[in-house]
């Protein structure tokens, strides 16, 4: 062999660093294909879960939303049912009864609009908490991803797309020179 077909041990050296870097970009496909997949699938989650809890808080809403508007149906017959009990006077027409069903039931729909009202109040609180549980969750599921990611970029290290494709020049040259 000629001097100038021998693979030095430095040439050699590059070629093996070349060949670890190659695998190296494998691995950080690998890492990263997954952290992309987790994102995916915790993406999914995310939106089935927030999908999931409207419709529970739309169904809770809603019961409640009915019994209100009852209420409020019903308070001003009520109102008017006293309002003329204490209005009408006729032989044919019991006032006092009319005045005392008038404004128990005003008073009882109006202490249940209350209620209800407050009740309501703290449902949407609830509710405000649920979504900010699953905001949290999101947001972890996207440290977590990031932190893939990182370590995807660490298992990469230095090596730029162009620094690989020169190393493995270099690495083919050497291999073709060896041949010759």
């Amino acid at each position: 062999m000629s001097e100038a077909s021998q693979i030095t041990r430095e040439e050699l050296d590059i070629a093996m660093q070349s060949f670890e870097q190659v695998g190296g970009m494998a691995k950080y496909a690998e890492i990263l294909e997954r952290a992309m997949n987790m994102m995916r699938d915790h993406f999914d989650m995310t939106e089935r879960s927030l999908t999931i809890v409207q419709k529970l808080h739309a169904m809770q809403l809603q019961g409640i939303d009915q019994w209100v508007g009852l209420c409020k149906f019903l308070l001003p017959l009520f109102a008017t049912i006293a309002a003329a009990g204490l209005t009408i006077t006729s032989p044919t027409f019991n006032s006092q009864i009319a005045t005392i069903i008038g404004l128990i039931g005003f008073v009882v729909f109006f202490a249940g609009l209350f209620e209800l009202s407050r009740k309501r109040q703290k449902l949407l609180a609830k509710q405000e908490k649920d979504i900010e549980k699953l905001h949290k969750a999101f947001q972890d599921g996207q440290e977590i991803v990031n932190i893939l990611k990182a370590k995807a970029q660490d298992e990469r290290g230095e090596m730029t797309d162009d620094k690989v494709r020169e190393q493995l020049e270099k690495a083919l040259k050497i291999i073709k020179d060896k041949q010759r």
